[in-house]
């Protein structure tokens, strides 16, 4: 069973690279969004 991840950062080139540069899966993660800001996190 994965843990899902929500990443959220307001740098476009930081979100990219959170989700390229780190093997999620790997660590057990299943990323299951991308936002620019917690607002549009929640939502």
């Amino acid at each position: 069973m994965a843990f899902k991840v929500l990443l959220i950062d307001d740098e476009p080139a930081a979100l990219e690279g959170l989700e390229l540069w780190i093997d999620w899966e790997e660590l057990g993660f299943e990323v299951c969004g991308r936002a620019s800001n917690g607002k549009e996190g929640c939502i």
